[in-house]
């Protein structure tokens, strides 16, 4: 746990390396850095990043990122000014050791930065705030050596939609053990409503870069490309707003609407090649968010398709949102995801589904992580989660994820966990009748699906119907 409140939102971020799992949070004067040992749990070091950019003479204001590159075993952190993006890259897999740090001007303030990896450099997104949604490509090379000067290849080819709300687009980012593809360029992707001005259908839309840093001119982009995606409704608390999410106490806070929350996996099987991605939705017209997931596949030379999609909602009036999700060397997914309601305090869920489970299923029954204790006493919640997987197994989940304690300050709390497959795991998967709506009688026929992922072969098996508190059925 992590309990120092610092300034609203936390934006909690962080990865873990070979040794240490590192942390970032928003703080006064400088985002926050925990840095603890891997295996033992210790906090090894509290700081702030102030002494990464001392030599560049420069204030930060946070939006901390904090990423290990598992292929090159560095460490790269970053943050923002109100005019610049700052940029360290360790010179070793050791995050007290030393770095070499960068300042990147920008033509406003770079909010809601998101990083992605790629082989051929490091991308940034941005919102600026002046019509001005850019992504930045920097050269790998040339930061992973130290390199006085950074070459650096601006796109911009997002189209405003006009929908008074964040337009940016967010990076993929690979994980795993293969490089990506040599005919799988980067990309990067942004949701689309169709309540937009642009009409059409509720999809997904992602643009290709293929920067070429000794030849400027030779850079080029392609898309955007759509995905159609099932219909969802993105408009959570009003466009250009963010609370709506009720508290017990009856105050709102935020819920990060209209943008692919961090982050877009990418991992590279060898068959196929992969891409996850979240955002939030709401799921009764009336505010109440659920999580849109969505894997995408590529085989070959054929560009994305959509290979499954679903919503976490269990439809009791929970809000959830804020997801982060990510899968291992296996295909397992895991999502992790805030929740509220005016029942619950801010606390941390997740679930899951295996490889082999039915398409478009969360199949894990959700797990609350943390309780959250204490209403949240500003609007402004957070904007993002991170989960990564841990580059010696590739199997080990690690989730940084925050919460309201008992004392009405934020803390985070770094979690490590596997998916492992149970003999037997007879579970309801799914309530297929009734559907909710209104004029639901007593008379209505209930059906429920149970699955069993576990290996063993089961039959027989006993179940029972409670309501409100008395069994109506047993089988």
């Amino acid at each position: 746990d992590f309990d120092e409140a610092q300034i609203w939102p936390p934006d909690c971020n962080g990865d873990i390396g070979l040794n240490y799992y590192v942390e970032g949070t928003n703080g006064g004067g400088g985002s926050v850095i925990q840095i603890y040992d891997k295996n033992t749990g210790e906090l090894v070091e509290s700081t702030t990043t102030t002494p990464l950019w001392a030599e560049l003479g420069t204030d930060p204001v946070g939006d901390i990122y904090v990423y290990f590159d598992r292929f090159e075993n560095r460490w790269v952190i970053a943050e923002i000014t109100f005019s610049s993006i700052l940029m360290a890259v360790s010179e070793s897999d050791n995050p007290l050791g030393s770095y070499n740090a960068y300042e990147f001007f920008t033509q406003g303030l770079p909010d809601y930065p998101k990083f992605g990896n790629w082989d051929d450099a490091y991308y940034i997104t941005t919102n600026e705030f002046n019509g001005f949604n850019p992504i930045y490509a920097l050269d790998k090379e040339d930061l992973l050596t130290g390199a006085n000067d950074v070459d650096i290849i601006i796109f911009d080819p997002i189209q405003k939609w006009g929908n008074g709300s964040i337009e940016t687009n967010t990076p993929i980012n690979f994980e795993g053990t293969i490089l990506p593809n040599e005919n799988t360029p980067f990309s990067a992707f942004r949701m689309y409503d169709d309540e937009w001005p642009g009409g059409g259908q509720d999809r997904l839309e992602y643009y290709q870069f293929t920067p070429d840093f000794d030849d400027p001119d030779n850079s080029n982009f392609d898309g955007p490309f759509d995905i159609n995606l099932a219909p969802f409704e993105s408009n959570l608390c009003g466009y250009g707003l963010f609370d709506c999410l009720e508290q017990p106490d009856g105050s709102l806070v935020s819920a990060i609407h209209t943008v692919i929350m961090n982050k877009i996996q990418y991992r590279n099987f060898g068959d196929y090649e992969s891409i996850l991605l979240n955002f939030s939705v709401d799921v009764t017209g009336s505010d109440v968010a659920g999580v849109r997931w969505v894997e995408l596949r590529k085989e070959s030379d054929s560009g994305w398709n959509l290979y499954q999609e679903g919503t976490m909602n269990l439809e009791d009036g929970v809000s959830r949102f804020m997801g982060t999700i990510t899968q291992d060397s296996k295909g397992n997914i895991l999502l992790a995801y805030s929740t509220v309601s005016p029942d619950d305090f801010l606390g941390v869920a997740l679930t899951g589904r295996r490889v082999s489970d039915e398409l478009g299923v969360m199949s894990f029954q959700e797990t609350t992580l943390i309780d959250g204790q204490s209403n949240n006493p500003v609007a402004r919640w957070g904007d993002y989660f991170s989960i990564t997987l841990d580059p010696q197994n590739d199997v080990t989940f690690w989730l940084t994820s925050e919460y309201m304690p008992e004392d009405t300050d934020w803390a985070t709390r770094v979690t490590a966990m596997s998916i492992r497959r149970d003999s037997i795991d007879a579970q309801v998967s799914a309530i297929l009748t009734p559907k909710s709506g209104a004029g639901l009688t007593a008379a209505e026929e209930v059906s429920i699906r149970i699955t069993n992922p576990g290996y063993k072969a089961i039959e027989n098996v006993p179940y029972g119907f409670t309501f409100e508190g008395s069994v109506i059925e047993t089988g």
